[in-house]
């Protein structure tokens, strides 16, 4: 391997422009009419890539307990390997010659563990801009071609696509790929394959997010930003706890509970395994005068829970301090329904009260 990268010219970054460039000029394009040389071409260096890091093989476990790409999967997504290999798959999966198989199952093989690793921001976001869902219908629909690449087409489908959409650069591409396969995902071949029912709880979810992603950015439902802080000011009435706020996406549909840190199962969950960072981050979070909230996010990836600390950070404490003061004045008895729906509107007063100057960041 040191004489290819000598030759390449010295570093892995260079061995990867190699790489890029050359699938690239084999397949500059989706439309491009593939055939056989096409497929002989591709087969070496996707060979290579797969090899040099063993994409084949479970992935290397780093320093942070996250799962990294190997070096020449790193440097290749620099040089927009993303990009190239979605291409190939949108032209291979429009024909349905034997050899395609092959091809498909090494650029899918790479794209999964680019798209399931660390670090390859927005990796998933390109390949959805450039064509992923066509991709993946287009080879749903040939019988054969889908039976070689199926356990690839689910993985997408059922697992990685549908966790993409809590994240607001993942999901903004879908509404315009969603559009470009209106008349797609209605052909008889897609509709008649297995997977079309997972397609279809899929998009249900993504089109439920991309709703109220667009319900926020025309800004009509302010008030909803305040709905988290609503829960915090019943649970300040009743404790003096640090409150967890914990977004369970695990099932598709999330599900956003506050509690006490004593009464969480997801903080217990985090505390059991996380060592000694976790008691750190509670004492970050008693010392920053309510400027810091514990958010916990908890995923499904893979067949198995993944669970998260982001922080919640700001740089004032007025909207603390705010609540406290509301709850301090709630009635002793106070049905809990009646509280929100009184406060509903005091609540909305702090948030417009807060200035443009207040930074709140998940970090």
């Amino acid at each position: 391997m040191a004489e290819i990268v000598d030759g390449a010219g010295g570093s892995m970054g260079d061995v990867a422009f190699i790489v890029a460039t050359y699938i690239a000029a084999v397949v500059p394009s989706a439309e491009v009419q593939v055939c056989g040389p096409h497929d002989f071409f591709l087969q070496g260096p996707l060979l290579f890539v797969i090899n040099v890091d063993r994409v084949d093989k479970p992935p290397d476990v780093g320093p942070t307990g996250q799962c990294e790409l190997g070096p020449l999967c790193g440097a290749l997504v620099h040089y927009q390997i993303v990009k190239k290999l979605t291409l190939v798959t949108r032209a291979f999966g429009a024909v349905n010659i034997g050899s395609a198989a092959t091809t498909l199952i090494r650029c899918f093989m790479i794209l999964e563990r680019i798209f399931t690793n660390w670090p390859a921001e927005g990796a998933l976001s390109d390949a959805i801009y450039f064509g992923l869902f066509p991709a993946i219908i287009l080879c749903a629909m040939h019988t054969e071609l889908a039976r070689r690449v199926q356990p690839f087409l689910l993985q997408f489908i059922c697992d990685i696509l549908p966790v993409s959409t809590i994240y607001y650069h993942r999901l903004s591409p879908m509404k315009r790929a969603f559009g470009e396969i209106q008349d797609l995902v209605t052909t008889p071949g897609f509709v008649a394959s297995e997977f079309y029912s997972d397609w279809q709880k899929f998009a249900e979810v993504a089109y439920e997010r991309l709703a109220l992603l667009e319900s926020f950015d025309r800004q009509e439902i302010a008030v909803f930003k305040a709905c988290d802080n609503m829960a915090l000011l019943c649970m300040h009435k009743y404790t003096n706890e640090v409150l967890v706020t914990s977004f369970d996406y695990s099932k598709g549909r999330v599900q956003i509970d506050v509690e006490p840190i004593t009464h969480s199962r997801a903080a217990r969950t985090i505390g059991s395994s996380a060592g000694r960072a976790w008691p750190e981050e509670l004492s970050r979070v008693a010392r920053s005068n309510g400027k810091t909230e514990i958010h916990l996010m908890i995923v499904g990836l893979h067949g198995k829970l993944r669970w998260f600390v982001v922080p919640l950070r700001t740089n004032s404490s007025n909207m603390h301090y705010g609540l406290k003061t509301l709850a301090a004045s709630i009635p002793a008895g106070a049905d809990e329904s009646e509280i929100l729906a009184e406060f509903a509107e005091k609540i909305q007063i702090l948030v417009n009260e807060e200035g443009e100057d207040v930074v709140r960041i998940h970090s």
